[in-house]
């Protein structure tokens, strides 16, 4: 059967419970998609009268899990952000704000993901249906890069259950699309503590990983998940920074005249990335308080050395995070749709 390319990843409002359908909201062209049918979800029992072959499986736990994987814009943005961390609020205005904190809550929010998976006869008046469909996804692992290319979020989620369903509309799909300009790395800004080191930051990876525990959901009288809880949070920023000072690696040390490690440790002191873009559109992501975690300089040969380094977040006790998102944007409160 011919087929024509045409893929989409569709976002929606939070679920009202989990696992609850919601409306999509907006879409994405993706970069690619992982997000599938799970791997594990048979159980298999062997036995003794089949001689060395499989005797029989029957239905075992069941929850998809992947990446969706795009370029994001101040929009987009969002929702990453929206659903990687459990404290929301929104404040109306030109632009809107929502801001994101991490908080302790065990449960985060939900979403339905809609995937476009190819239409399998573009020949027909109405194309056979293929849209891939997942309720109740929550992100286990958000990770946001930005190095010479555009900039690429990863939203690794684990779900509770897939299904087919109608394709959107293709003026559906248009007329929603995350059409505002990509991000890259000439709009994004870097502080470490009080200061400036964008010029040096050749690369930058910002990961939040919620450690979820999906054998937590399996309950009796069901394949699916009943819930999906998350466990410790680790924020982690990951820099390659052009090598000309021993700045960083004194912070870890301990302070700014060390000259070995210290007995009180690495230096603690803040993070912000700034994301500018235009008509009142930004994105601030402030670490309140951090250390850095490991300082690499490592020379081969003759080429450029380069420094890498890890930051870890921490709690700030004044802030009661470890981690705040506040993104100016036009999209509407995302909050659960009636």
């Amino acid at each position: 059967m011919p087929l024509r390319i045409w893929r989409y990843i569709g976002l929606s409002y939070p679920e009202s419970e989990y696992g609850d359908e919601a409306d999509n909201k907006i879409y994405v062209d993706p970069q690619s998609v992982t997000l599938d049918t799970p791997a594990d979800a048979l159980i298999e029992y062997e036995g003794g009268l089949s001689g060395r072959a499989r005797r029989m499986v029957v239905p075992g736990y069941y929850h998809p899990s992947g990446d969706l994987v795009f370029v994001p814009g101040l929009d987009s943005l969002l929702w990453g952000f929206r659903f990687a961390l459990d404290d929301y609020s929104f404040v109306v205005g030109t632009p809107n704000v929502h801001t994101m904190r991490g908080k302790g809550g065990s449960e985060l929010d939900s979403f339905t993901a809609r995937i476009a998976k190819d239409i399998l006869d573009p020949g027909e008046i109405t194309p056979a249906l293929w849209e891939h469909k997942f309720v109740g996804c929550v992100v286990d692992t958000l990770t946001l890069e930005v190095g010479e290319a555009m900039a690429q979020m990863t939203m690794s989620v684990q779900a509770q259950k897939d299904s087919q369903d109608d394709l959107a509309a293709e003026t559906t799909v248009m007329d929603n699309l995350a059409q505002e300009p990509f991000l890259n790395f000439v709009g994004i800004k870097f502080e470490l503590g009080t200061t400036d080191i964008s010029a040096r930051v050749s690369s930058l990876n910002l990961e939040i990983a919620n450690s979820l525990d999906p054998a937590a959901g399996r309950g009796l009288c069901s394949r699916f998940p009943r819930r999906m809880i998350a466990g410790a949070r680790n924020i982690n920023i990951s820099l390659s920074l052009y090598f000309d000072t021993l700045s960083e690696l004194k912070k870890f040390w301990g302070n700014s005249n060390a000259k070995g490690p210290q007995p009180g440790g690495p230096t603690e002191q803040s993070c912000e990335i700034t994301i500018a873009g235009a008509n009142g559109k930004e994105a601030t992501i402030t670490i309140p308080n951090s250390v850095i975690h490991t300082v690499n300089l490592q020379p081969s040969g003759r080429t450029r050395m380069e420094q890498t380094v890890e930051i870890w977040a921490l709690y700030d006790e004044s802030e009661e995070t470890d981690i705040e998102v506040e993104i100016k944007n036009d999209v509407d409160e995302l909050v659960p749709q009636p």
